[in-house]
């Protein structure tokens, strides 16, 4: 290429970027223009924050310069305060455009060109002013942005309206920030949401203070303070009801507070949080301690003479539920823990609901080995969950007892089924 050639080339190249940065400018004047608030006589009475229109010309400015951190500034500015309006009409686009609006002040907090010449306007101002606030308003501009939407939060979570709350959650939710920003914001979308519990506790409208707990858990699931507070809540619901009265309420506060509970003891930091390891052993113990007693009331019934199947099937039932909740709390409770000691003690009377039951397996119509296989199945049943309850509470005389005496009886049974399927056996060769 002569050098005539390669002088034309770049000349045309200059002109390309000329062109290029010359619509830039076009766009972010006309942008300029019509954010003007104009009197009638033309005279602007000062700059608006968006327009429409204006937004349309920033976007085509920002489209053929990507890299104008001004012009993203304006775009970050100018969606902003569109999405407030829209907040504020209840405009369902309201969240889309706080989206929007956090996607460019994340590139004007990522652009070191745009703090530098904030920098260099503070220098020619003050040679000698302190540089550090810019800084520390760069490093916490996204923060202080997410700020609003926990207010937004607390607002509409009083206001009796969480769909519009569960927006803004789910917005601080998908923030590109840093796990540290996130966790402190989450701490406080939590704190807003649950502000009402208290009070709902206060009258004793457990129903209402679980309420906003578990729309905050539906959000963030593994929040361990969350987890803690509806295990208390359920706790003190339950505590409030007679096994004898409410006994379908109980089993209901139980399908509704498990999972989480579960939750809670599977949690990584409950080690480290005392009081959530308390309020999941209180919780347990008060389910479990209205199953045992629900179901020593059947063998109570027995001395005094009124026995039934359906009895013993609710006693085992009642067994059943104090045993798995035992079975969540004990493994996490200290060595000295209510739940433990009495996890053992269900067990006992699970074992004695199911020694009934075989009984009357054993007395019935079926046929001997069928009998035999079923009451093995039962026997093992009890052992099972005795040894799991000696795991947690050693030293427990009667448990010893009781499971012994059921091995002893589980032994007799198994005896049996070997000769009766020998005497088949025998029965074949013949």
């Amino acid at each position: 290429m002569s050098t005539t050639q390669r002088g034309i080339a770049e000349l045309v190249r200059e002109s390309r970027v000329a062109v290029r940065a010359a619509l830039g400018r076009s766009h972010l004047a006309r942008a300029w223009e019509l954010l003007q608030d104009r009197a009638d006589d033309s005279r602007s009475r000062g700059t608006l924050p968006y327009t429409d229109e204006a937004i349309g010309e920033l976007e085509a400015a920002h489209r053929h310069d990507p890299e104008d951190v001004n012009a993203v500034h304006h775009l970050a500015i100018a969606h902003h305060a569109r999405a407030w309006d829209f907040e504020l009409r209840g405009d369902p686009r309201a969240i889309a455009e706080w989206e929007t609006a956090l996607a460019f002040w994340r590139s004007v907090a990522a652009t070191g060109a745009f703090w530098g010449q904030l920098e260099e306007k503070l220098l020619r101002i003050d040679p000698q002013a302190d540089r550090r606030p810019l800084g520390e308003r760069r490093r916490g501009l996204l923060e202080q942005l997410l700020e609003v939407h926990v207010g937004f939060v607390r607002h509409y979570s009083e206001a009796g309206t969480p769909d519009r709350a569960t927006g803004h959650v789910r917005l601080v939710q998908r923030a590109s920030i840093p796990p540290a920003v996130k966790k402190r914001l989450v701490a406080k979308v939590f704190i807003a949401m649950t502000g009402g519990v208290a009070e709902a506790k206060a009258t004793r409208d457990f129903a209402a203070a679980l309420i906003p707990v578990e729309r905050f858990l539906s959000l963030f699931p593994d929040y361990l303070q969350a987890l803690r507070l509806h295990a208390e809540v359920c706790k003190e619901w339950v505590s409030g009801m007679s096994f004898r009265d409410d006994w379908k309420a109980i089993l209901d506060v139980s399908v509704r507070a498990l999972p989480h509970a579960e939750r809670l003891a599977a949690h990584g930091e409950l080690a480290t949080e005392p009081l959530a390891r308390t309020a999941l052993e209180e919780l347990a113990f008060a389910v479990a301690l209205r199953g045992h007693d629900l179901g020593v009331t059947y063998f109570v019934k027995q001395e005094e003479g009124d026995e039934g199947a359906l009895g013993r099937e609710e006693a085992r039932e009642a067994f059943e539920l104090a045993i798995r909740w035992g079975r969540v709390a004990a493994p996490v409770s200290g060595e000295s823990a209510t739940i433990r000691e009495l996890f053992s003690y269900c067990a006992i009377g699970f074992a004695f609901a199911l020694r009934d039951e075989v009984g009357e397996v054993l007395g019935s119509d079926a046929d001997g080995l069928t009998r035999l296989q079923a009451a093995i199945r039962l026997c093992q049943l009890a052992i099972d969950e005795m040894e799991e309850a000696r795991r947690w509470h050693t030293g427990n005389k009667d448990l010893e007892g009781k499971c012994s005496e059921v091995r002893e009886l589980l032994g007799r049974l198994q005896g049996e089924k070997e000769k009766i399927a020998l005497y088949r056996r025998m029965g074949d060769w013949q």
